[in-house]
């Protein structure tokens, strides 16, 4: 005899990873795989349910799923970037870029970061201070660029 319980899912948990062909996208609920597939294999069973979700609900939900599942892809990037970089010595402070291109680029880059983070957050990834920064767009602004501009970690 078996006396392990049984574990029940909630229908719209089980209507999720079907409609999404994903196993893992609900990794905190500990869903054996091997579970997942079978409900992803056999499609969706009939509901009878006091609420029925809308089109748009579901349509947000696999809009959720697909945007966590593309953060978590790159987040994966980003990380193994920075290890790649810690690895391989590659530092960006006190060391001059040869021209102001590169400032320049390094400063569009920021621009376009800030968009979707707070400066604060884009100016911790690059390891630099605020006050560097607005030195960098005042230069910029008064076409003071030149090479012995350095974006040091002040």
């Amino acid at each position: 005899m078996n006396n392990r319980k049984r574990r029940v899912y909630d229908h719209r948990i089980k209507e999720q990873i079907v409609r999404s062909r994903n196993p893992n996208l609900f990794p905190e609920l500990r869903i054996p795989p091997t579970t997942a597939r079978s409900w992803i294999s056999r499609g969706l069973g009939k509901v009878v349910s006091l609420h029925a979700e809308s089109a748009v609900e579901v349509v947000l939900r696999e809009r959720i799923a697909t945007l966590e599942s593309r953060v978590g892809i790159l987040s994966a990037v980003l990380r193994l970037t920075m290890a790649l970089l810690r690895v391989s010595g590659f530092r960006l402070d006190r060391q001059p870029l040869p021209d102001s291109s590169p400032e320049l680029t390094v400063l569009h880059a920021v621009d376009r970061a800030r968009r979707v983070m707070p400066l604060s957050a884009v100016l911790r990834v690059l390891h630099r201070s605020a006050s560097r920064y607005h030195a960098w767009v005042r230069a910029q602004q008064n076409c003071d660029l030149e090479d012995q501009l350095y974006w040091r970690g002040t």
